[in-house]
């Protein structure tokens, strides 16, 4: 028997999650930029939610996923707004500390 990836998967997910995942990842393109910030590079007071860190993106990005302090960042718990260019995330319901660090990877 050889193994096949693809039954593996199948047979681990459900259809409509199995679906959904491989969907997602034909959206969303090329991985475009990996940027590095600071909490402090966010505008707002340290520990408070609703900060907003504007990224230097010089193309329109189709998604992005976001990591604080190395976990990545439910997109229910930011908004990000896709510019062609500085492309915003603001954290609605996290607090970001001035020490936090964050990485945002960009896909075109």
């Amino acid at each position: 028997m050889t193994w096949d990836d693809t039954k593996v998967a199948k047979d681990d997910f459900p259809s409509a999650d199995w679906n959904a995942m491989v969907t997602d990842q034909k959206t969303r393109g090329v991985l475009n930029a990996l940027e590095e910030f600071a909490g402090s590079d966010c505008t707002g007071l340290d520990a408070a939610t609703g900060r907003v860190l504007t990224l230097s993106n010089t193309s329109l990005t189709k998604h992005n996923d976001v990591f604080v302090e190395g976990l990545l960042i439910s997109p229910s718990k930011i908004t990000i707004s896709h510019k062609s260019a500085s492309s915003t995330v603001t954290f609605t319901s996290i607090q970001i500390y001035d020490t936090d660090e964050i990485v945002v990877r960009e896909w075109t």
